[in-house]
C-alpha cells in the first residue's frame, strides 16, 4: 500500500498556525506540554477519535488559547475563536494568568528550573551564569508582561468606553 499523504483537519491546521506564531516546534510543544508525538499527531490528523477533556486544555493551555478552542476546531467549528473569544480581555488575561499558575504550582522544584534553563536558553542562546543574574531577568520578563497586560485591558476599556459613547452620541 502506498504512502497516502494526510491532510490537517481544522485542529491540525489552527496548531500549526499557532506553533509558527510562537515560534515553537512540536516537538518543544510536546515536551513542555506532556503530550505524546502520536497523540498530537492524531488531533491533527484525525476526526472522529475521543480525546480526554484534559488534552483539549493542555493544547489550549500550551498554544495560549480560551479554554474550549482547541475542542471547538477539533470538532470542525471554523470560526471557534469568534464563538469562544466573545469574553473581556481582563477574563482571557485572568484565565491565562490562572492557567500559568496552576502549571508552575503543579511543578516539582526541578521541572521548574529546568523550565527557567530552557527560556534562558530560548532567550539568550545559553544558560545565563549565575542564579542572581538569572533571578534578575526573570523579574524584568515578568515585570515587562505584566505592564504590557495591564496597558492592553486599560486602552482597551478606553477603547469600549470611547466607542459606547460613540454610539450614544449618533
Amino acid at each position: 500500500m502506498a504512502n497516502q499523504e494526510q491532510t490537517p483537519n481544522l485542529l491540525g491546521k489552527e496548531i500549526a498556525k499557532r506553533l509558527e506564531q510562537l515560534g515553537m516546534s512540536r516537538r518543544e510543544f510536546n515536551r513542555r506540554f506532556h503530550l505524546s508525538r502520536q497523540t498530537l499527531h492524531s488531533l491533527e490528523y484525525s476526526s472522529g477519535k475521543r480525546f480526554a477533556p484534559s488534552t483539549f486544555q493542555q493544547i489550549d493551555v500550551g498554544l495560549k488559547w480560551p479554554s474550549g478552542t482547541a475542542k471547538a476546531f477539533y470538532e470542525g467549528v471554523a470560526n471557534a475563536r469568534e464563538i469562544l473569544s466573545g469574553q473581556s480581555s481582563e477574563e482571557l488575561v485572568k484565565q491565562y494568568v490562572e492557567s500559568i499558575v496552576a502549571h508552575i504550582y503543579a511543578m516539582s522544584l526541578e521541572e521548574l528550573e529546568r523550565e527557567v534553563l530552557m527560556l534562558e536558553e530560548e532567550s539568550y542562546g545559553r544558560p545565563l551564569p549565575t542564579s542572581e543574574e538569572s533571578l534578575s531577568v526573570i523579574r524584568e520578563t515578568v515585570a515587562r508582561l505584566t505592564n504590557a497586560m495591564l496597558n492592553g485591558i486599560k486602552n482597551n476599556r478606553h477603547d469600549n468606553d470611547g466607542n459606547r459613547k460613540a454610539k450614544n452620541a449618533g
